[in-house]
């Protein structure tokens, strides 16, 4: 990792804190303890500082890469060295910021770190004879993994799922018509392969600086296996790869996972009190409802979404009368509003990690040092 080893931790320290401070579980002298005790040497400004530096940073990079590129000019060996040289300057320009100013999700970073990996992909890979489809997937997931894991970034680790997908989907198409016959089978059962290593990994305290990449991927691979099975999907890549248009076999198959896989998701978040699986299995719903009247108008577009809008509407108001009371581990109440049950939790983490054993205070003169003995035996005192 290009960052220092403590510098996500620190700043896991700092939100805590924070949260702690809103809820009023802790006081201001003792938040800013905290903040001693745990700096964050990360730098991370607002979204418009951000989005300023991300484009300074690709402007720099486009000028420069530039610049070597007229060097080689007319030589197409010669132009996609300098290509694959600008990337990897673009990344030394990336490690010299992270040494001196720590930037992370800064703008500065993110757009050296995309910058870099573009370079260096399209530097390998266009124009480059005995290269496939396949090849051109192993290529991007080695350098999109190796990003990710140095440099803490999510982007790279979804574009790693996807280059791994593209790989399996590429080498199940060359297997010919059994392959192309498999294919939804293998991408339904390659999207979820990932999961058990996810999970293990999310238990480590080590893996702490890569949290929010490992939820963004848990969730690429719950969206991963829906479109894998979805019909439009299914459909519609049958025809691209075969070039026949048309009903597909199972179609029955098909539509039962578009409809049902929602609703084994919300199921499945609602007995496990999985947030992620709860949101993804309603987003999902819309999808399976656009897909359903893609094939079949039941009611006109603008009624079927007044008619919606409303049932939505009516389901979000009796269950936030409902769950005023919180019920089955479930409540309404914002996620930033004291719990006792939660604050405790949180001040216990806290008291834990900020404060330290004192030394015991100087208890002043003590009596003692002396013995005696008896039957003419000596004595001091």
């Amino acid at each position: 990792m290009a960052y220092k080893p403590n510098a996500f931790y620190h700043r896991h320290i700092q939100s805590q804190a924070n949260e702690a401070l809103e809820k009023e579980v802790i006081d201001q002298a003792t938040y800013h303890r905290i903040l001693e005790a745990y700096p964050n040497t990360l730098y991370t400004p607002n979204i418009f500082v951000r989005l300023g530096l991300f484009l300074l940073a690709v402007l720099a990079t486009a000028c420069g890469a530039g610049l070597l590129m007229l060097m080689a000019s007319g030589n197409d060996v010669a132009f996609r060295i300098m290509v694959i040289i600008a990337g990897f300057g673009t990344f030394g320009a990336l490690e010299m910021f992270i040494r001196k100013r720590s930037p992370f999700r800064a703008g500065l970073d993110d757009g050296l770190l995309y910058a870099a990996v573009c370079l260096v992909y399209f530097g390998m890979v266009v124009d480059a004879d005995g290269i496939g489809p396949s090849l051109e997937c192993l290529i991007l997931l080695v350098i999109a993994l190796v990003c990710c894991i140095r440099y803490v970034d999510a982007l790279m680790g979804l574009v790693t799922y996807g280059a791994l997908l593209g790989l399996i989907y590429f080498s199940a198409v060359q297997w010919g018509a059994t392959g192309r016959a498999l294919l939804p089978f293998i991408m339904m059962i390659a999207s979820l392969a990932p999961r058990p290593l996810l999970f293990r990994l999310a238990k480590r305290a080590a893996a702490l600086p890569w949290r929010h990449c490992l939820d963004l991927l848990n969730a690429s691979t719950l969206l991963a296996f829906y479109l894998a099975g979805n019909y439009y999907i299914v459909r519609e890549a049958n025809a691209l790869i075969s070039g026949v248009p048309g009903p597909i076999p199972l179609a029955w198959l098909w539509w039962t996972l578009t409809i049902v896989t929602p609703f084994v998701y919300i199921g499945w978040g609602i007995r496990k009190k999985d947030p992620l699986f709860l949101w993804v299995g309603m987003a999902l719903v819309t999808a399976a409802v656009f897909t359903f009247r893609y094939y079949y108008h039941v009611l006109p577009a603008e009624l079927a979404m007044v008619i919606a809008g409303a049932l939505l509407i009516a389901l979000a108001y009796v269950l936030l009368r409902y769950l005023r009371i919180p019920r089955h581990g479930f409540t309404s109440a914002p996620a930033d509003e004291p719990r006792p049950s939660g604050a405790s939790l949180v001040e216990g983490l806290i008291i834990a990690e900020t404060f330290q054993p004192q030394q015991p205070a100087d208890a002043g003169f003590k009596f003692g040092g002396g013995s005696g003995g008896g039957g003419g035996a000596g004595g001091e005192y």
